[in-house]
């Protein structure tokens, strides 16, 4: 309906009528759906998009999905989704006490998806770009142990777990990358090893970025823990940490197992009365952060 007979004359009519046709005639008008963002989600990018990604991008987009984009957002119209919408929806995330690089990692997922929404057609532009994140906040201090501490951790972990606190805090990789590892990336001889894979909920992938994968010099003492281990595997080939089936060990059950047991323990002194006593328990990330402590030489003693 363009108006009113007694409104509008017919030249005037025609002139809205060629408006509202051109874009149409043209090839720029797209069909009005009223598909829901959870439809899109189900219906194209759970299903199409995501299984393309990093199966580490997999898991983390799909927990922000169901834990925060589609219980706000999913019952909304895409072509209702506005900007002011993702504004907010970013905004509350902060109201929650969510920590800055979590309400990031949220709104990364968010954009990603609509980014897809466009890309099948349903938007010109993604509602979600440029929109403002929460300030930074101070960064909370990390308890990284001293050479001490570290020494009375190790020696109250059972192997295989002490050579992989050695091995993480002496090259800074992955826990995933750790756990990918085979025997055959370890160059005693030249004090090396590679790291080409990763692991991600028992999955195999490549390395997070192109710098995580490289080969990496090791120190005399990793070495000479790393060839024990190797002595006692008693095979040339396989992945370096194993259970009985021959499979990657669990990072989770490894850390249950025997991390968080000897950080308890009264023979680990070193760790009574600080902050990873009893209020955070200590894993891969501690001795990544270790590994960093020493790269930036602030201390001589190296597990390495």
């Amino acid at each position: 309906m363009l108006g009113r007979v007694s409104d509008l004359s017919l030249r005037e009519a025609r002139r809205l009528a060629e408006q509202i046709l051109r874009p149409i005639n043209a090839g720029c008008w797209r069909p009005q759906s009223m598909l829901t963002l959870h439809d899109f989600y189900s219906r194209h990018y759970g299903p199409d998009v995501l299984p393309n990604l990093k199966r580490s991008t997999q898991s983390s987009y799909r927990a922000n999905i169901n834990h925060h984009i589609l219980p706000a957002l999913g019952d909304l119209c895409l072509l209702e989704l506005s900007r002011s919408d993702t504004q907010r929806f970013v905004t509350a995330l902060a109201g929650k006490g969510l920590e800055r690089q979590t309400i990031k990692n949220v709104w990364t997922t968010l954009s990603a998806a609509l980014t897809a929404a466009v890309e099948y057609g349903y938007w010109e532009r993604n509602p979600a770009r440029g929109i403002k994140v929460a300030v930074r906040q101070p960064a909370k201090v990390r308890f990284i142990p001293s050479p001490s501490k570290f020494a009375d951790l190790t020696g109250c972990l059972a192997e295989p777990a002490r050579t992989i606190c050695l091995l993480l805090a002496g090259t800074g990789m992955r826990i995933g990358e750790a756990m990918a590892l085979r025997v055959e990336d370890v160059d005693l001889q030249n004090l090396e090893i590679r790291v080409s894979q990763d692991i991600s909920h028992g999955h195999l992938d490549t390395p997070k970025s192109n710098a995580s994968a490289a080969t990496l010099p090791i120190g005399p003492k990793l070495a000479s823990a790393l060839g024990q281990h190797m002595v006692h595997l008693g095979r040339s080939a396989g992945f370096l940490f194993a259970n009985e089936l021959g499979r990657p060990l669990d990072p989770i059950h490894l850390a249950r197992k025997f991390l968080y047991p000897a950080q308890h323990s009264p023979n680990c002194r070193g760790f009574r009365g600080t902050r990873c006593d009893t209020s955070t328990p200590i894993g891969s990330e501690l001795m990544m952060h270790r590994f960093e402590l020493l790269n930036r030489g602030c201390d001589t003693a190296t597990p390495q």
